[in-house]
């Protein structure tokens, strides 16, 4: 017999460092489902994702770790970007950062596609393409 669900939640966290401040609709559930998603989520710290929770009237929940934020994939883009803003390099190639290329947005389009409600990658990176356009002066190098 199916379980009766009683809520969804789509909820951001960082990987290895859930805390029950961002769980509390769990309720006693809160400390099992953090320790939980640290265990599984260990491996790649200081990574922001989205878990899809789904809370069950048993009290029971499952969860479904998704992507990065589209919005993280863009500040991120650079591979070296934590290595520049560790460095004190952020303001010497924020110019470099201020333009994504076509390429950039096609893999950052592939990357979200199985998460986003189209399958086409065209209409995926009109998707992504919005976000870019929400940015404060992010233009989109064609």
């Amino acid at each position: 017999m199916q379980k009766k669900k009683l809520g969804t939640r789509t909820i951001q966290l960082v990987c290895g460092k859930a805390r029950p401040v961002k769980v509390t609709f769990l309720d006693e559930n809160i400390a099992r489902f953090c320790k939980e998603f640290n265990e599984k989520t260990k491996d790649r710290s200081d990574e922001i994702v989205s878990v899809k929770i789904n809370v069950y009237r048993d009290k029971s929940y499952d969860y479904e770790i998704g992507t990065f934020p589209c919005t993280y994939l863009l500040k991120n883009r650079r591979v070296d970007y934590k290595e520049m803003k560790a460095d004190g390099r952020k303001k010497a190639q924020e110019e470099e950062r201020k333009e994504i290329s076509a390429d950039e947005l096609e893999k950052i389009a592939r990357e979200k596609l199985p998460y986003l409600n189209t399958d086409d990658l065209e209409k995926a990176k009109k998707i992504v393409a919005g976000t870019v356009r929400s940015f404060n002066g992010v233009k989109i190098n064609e």
